[in-house]
Order: C-alpha cells, then structure tokens, then sequence
C-alpha cells in the first residue's frame, strides 16, 4: 500500500508492453515451430516419433530465444539500478541501440539452456 501511494497507480502498470507482446508472440512462435519441426522430422525426414517429439520440442525452444531482447529489457527495467534510467519499454530499446547488437542478446546462451529442455518438458 504505501509503495502504491509513493509510487502511484501507473508504476503498477510500467513495462506491461514488453511482457504482453513477448508471451503471445513467443507462445505463437513456440507452439508453430515445434508442429512444423515435427512435421518435417518425423513425416519428411522420417525420424522415430519420440525422437521427433523431443527433437522438435528442443528445436522450438531454441528459436523461440529471438525473442530474448525483450527478456533483456524486461531484465533491466525490473532492476533497481538501471530501471529509473528508462521511461518505458521503447525507450528501454532504443537507449540498448548504443551498445550494439550484442547487448540485445546478452544472456542468450543461458536462455537457449533454459527453453530447450524446457520445451521437451512441457511437449512430452
């Protein structure tokens, strides 16, 4: 309560952008990509079922992990340090435009570690 009287009723709502179009764009990826693979795996390439299943569900993960900028943004907008630095989640993308490309895809190595076997989790 007193954090929403200090902070007021929109800091509630700050960087809801970056969540909501991540998840339903990651969801739409992960869910079409892990069909596709699958139907090429196991239907053109012609791969044992459950190999294709786990393969396609790896495979779904791992390209689902373009979309880490947005995990990045919402990363540094969560954190204390660098939150205050940003108005909202375009100003969050445009001030990482001055590190370079890279910085987007800062940690995208822990997250391909994450949405792989994830994935295989949750489609097996």
């Amino acid at each position: 309560v007193n954090q929403l009287k200090h902070e007021g009723l929109f800091s509630l709502y700050r960087g809801i952008l970056r969540p909501l179009l991540q998840k339903s764009v990651s969801y739409s990826l992960m869910f079409g990509c892990y069909d596709q693979y699958k139907r090429t795996l196991h239907g053109v390439l012609g791969i044992n079922y459950n190999s294709a299943v786990v393969l396609s569900a790896m495979l779904a993960g791992c390209t689902e992990a373009i979309l880490s900028p947005f995990e990045r943004v919402q990363t540094l907008m969560l954190d204390a340090k660098y939150g205050a630095q940003f108005k909202n989640t375009p100003h969050a993308f445009m001030c990482l435009r001055a590190f370079g490309f890279k910085e987007y895809y800062r940690g995208l190595s822990a997250i391909l570690m994450r949405n792989g076997p994830s994935n295989i989790i949750f489609f097996s």
